[in-house]
């Protein structure tokens, strides 16, 4: 991981440690890229990146109608209310203080590390974070909360 000169957040970056040389970037994600996890056959890198709706990003959510994955507070709070199905909230600063700001939720990407020209591919989407991501042993399966 860094954040280097052109970098507005972290990046991937790969140093050939045998030949040595200058890191090489795996990763150029406007949100940044974090908490990278090596395919155990060491092919792959996966990782987190926090993405903002409407940043751009391909996912899942993209070929979804808006009414069927409302992706702020406020619009999951007036489809419940449309749908007569209220949220009971305990906790005082449920939307925010003054305003309500677009959400964002870390998002798993995975990036195919010695393919020339590889870009990372998003395997996550939703309204929600995905956390604690873990390879199986044969590199073929990830295991993640969300």
């Amino acid at each position: 991981m860094s954040r280097r000169e052109d970098d507005e957040r972290s990046q991937i970056y790969l140093l050939p440690l045998a030949e040595g040389g200058e890191a090489r970037p795996v990763t150029n994600l406007e949100a940044g890229a974090f908490n990278p996890v090596w395919s155990p056959n060491g092919q792959r890198i996966a990782f987190f990146s926090r993405i903002e709706p409407g940043s751009g990003v391909e996912s899942a959510r993209d070929s979804a109608s808006p009414q069927d994955q409302p992706f702020t507070m406020r619009e999951k709070l007036e489809r419940n209310a449309a749908n007569a199905d209220p949220v009971v909230i305990t906790r005082l600063n449920y939307l925010g203080l003054s305003s309500i700001r677009e959400e964002r939720w870390n998002q798993i990407f995975v990036i195919d590390v010695f393919a020339d020209g590889a870009e990372p591919v998003q395997i996550t989407a939703g309204p929600f974070p995905h956390s604690g991501l873990s390879w199986t042993a044969d590199s073929r399966l990830i295991l993640y909360g969300a």
